[in-house]
């Protein structure tokens, strides 16, 4: 660990933030032993760690400090898979920690933890095996406001601050929607009112050609029928230009969107599309398209 954090051969402040990141995503922690540990030293916070009294961002940050590294916890929230659009967040079941690194004169994102995926084995032991996800290391920050809400609004480092209410009214993405570049273009609120036919459009980089999307609709009783008809009949989606996606969506009742990369392997992002009748013409009736 010390030959890692002191390495003389590594100057560059990115390969210095690189070789850390994957350091501790790599290695198993409860398998690290010390006969003894000084006070504040990285060891001690792996000790620390592994006791439950410290967390990821703080030894990420302890090993940037001893590195020459300018580093930063930041506190705050973050949507775990089971928090949904417009739900309450509070610190007692959302609290998370996660760091900021200056690299060549830029503060950038890191998120050690969520950059380690637990995964069941298939063994069937029940031993915990763990896949890594690229998309939390020098993350965007208009990419993690999706999912990180920091209590100091100045590490939001954007120009237009995001309130709590607008967090938690974003809509809900995965880390695919990272992965392969994506980004909303038409809508920033995950839940949509109208009287009557949407357009919801996403964009991805010119690098990301041939990309397959799916969708489906699904109704609050989570159904994807109504009256013997499949609900993504009253919905459309086309990629136009290469680099954006548009879904069409004409459906009568409140439902979720969901949209997948593939054959719904990979879902990217949820919202939800609640018709409210606010005029006559609203009640029309559509047909399903072909």
């Amino acid at each position: 660990m010390w030959d890692l954090i002191f390495s003389r051969h590594v100057t560059n402040e990115l390969a210095k933030t690189r070789l850390i990141y994957r350091w501790l995503t790599i290695k198993k922690i409860e398998d690290i032993n010390f006969l003894s540990v000084k006070k504040d030293s990285p060891g001690e916070i792996l000790v620390l760690l592994m006791t439950g009294r410290s967390s990821h961002a703080h030894v990420f940050y302890t090993m940037c400090c001893f590195a020459g590294l300018h580093c930063k916890v930041i506190s705050g929230l973050t949507k775990g898979t089971n928090c949904n659009i417009e739900q309450s967040m509070t610190p007692e079941e959302y609290q998370h920690w996660w760091n900021a690194v200056y690299v060549y004169g830029k503060w950038c994102f890191v998120d050690k933890y969520l950059a380690t995926i637990p995964l069941v084995s298939k063994t069937g032991s029940g031993e915990l095996k763990y896949s890594f996800n690229e998309n939390f290391f020098l993350i965007d920050s208009k990419k993690l406001i999706f999912t990180h809400f920091p209590d100091e609004p100045q590490w939001q480092l954007l120009n237009d601050v995001v309130t709590l209410d607008e967090f938690c009214f974003q809509p809900k993405i995965t880390p695919h929607f990272l992965q392969f570049g994506l980004q909303t273009m038409s809508h920033k609120v995950g839940v949509i009112y109208t009287k009557d036919e949407t357009e919801i459009q996403l964009g991805f980089t010119s690098k990301r050609t041939g990309l397959k999307f799916v969708f489906s609709l699904i109704a609050d009783q989570k159904v994807d029928e109504f009256n013997g008809i499949k609900l993504n009949a009253f919905g459309w989606l086309s990629v136009f230009l290469i680099q954006h996606l548009f879904v069409s969506v004409f459906q009568k009742r409140a439902c979720t969107l969901c949209i997948y990369l593939g054959k719904r392997t990979h879902p990217v992002a949820k919202t939800s599309h609640s018709r409210r009748c606010v005029s006559t013409n609203c009640t029309r009736k559509r047909t399903p398209r072909k």
